[in-house]
């Protein structure tokens, strides 16, 4: 009883529709639309390329130069060096972008270009106060950022790897009292 049912009511489905349809193509109203194709076209943003995660910064100094000087003389002494202090930049990055991001998460710039080391000669001038003894220094500042860069291709991580970089990004000079 229950197949009987279904299929009597299959057929007058089908009848229905088929009625419906002629008398709708024979009305001057009537307009067919094309379902087969989208009315908006869809589209896809592409998540492809290199993307660097921060993990840590570290800022150090260090020291290229030290000098002690004596002033036994009963007014200030001026004293002048020429330091050469190192200007640096390296990273184990493969993307230029990422590497980019590694600079700005930082929060310092770079004072050469990437891949680039060269030593810059300075003069410094110190002033000794009279009958006192002074270790007079300079140097560069450095940071190390570390992180990850990850390849992506269509929204999928592809490859990872961990990366550095370390760079110098201004010059320092001071004096300590001995």
């Amino acid at each position: 009883m229950k197949k009987l049912l279904l299929a009597t009511t299959t057929l007058s489905l089908l009848f229905l529709n088929a009625s419906i349809g002629a008398s709708a193509a024979e009305s001057e109203d009537y307009t067919e639309y094309d379902v087969a194709r989208p009315i908006i076209s869809p589209y896809v943003i592409d998540l492809s390329g290199y993307e660097y995660i921060h993990s840590s910064t570290s800022k150090n100094k260090k020291v290229e130069f030290t000098h002690t000087h004596s002033n036994n003389s009963s007014s200030t002494d001026t004293v002048s060096y020429s330091v050469g202090v190192t200007q640096s930049t390296t990273a184990n990055v493969t993307s230029n972008a990422s590497f980019k991001t590694m600079v700005a998460e930082a929060g310092v710039s770079t004072q050469v270009g990437l891949g680039t080391t060269k030593t810059k000669t300075l003069t410094i001038t110190w002033s000794i106060p009279a009958k006192t003894t002074y270790q007079l220094r300079a140097g560069s500042n450095w940071v190390k950022e570390t992180g990850t860069e990850k390849l992506w291709n269509a929204g999928k991580v592809i490859k990872s790897k961990s990366v550095s970089g370390n760079w110098t990004y201004s010059s320092w000079s001071d004096k300590i009292k001995k």
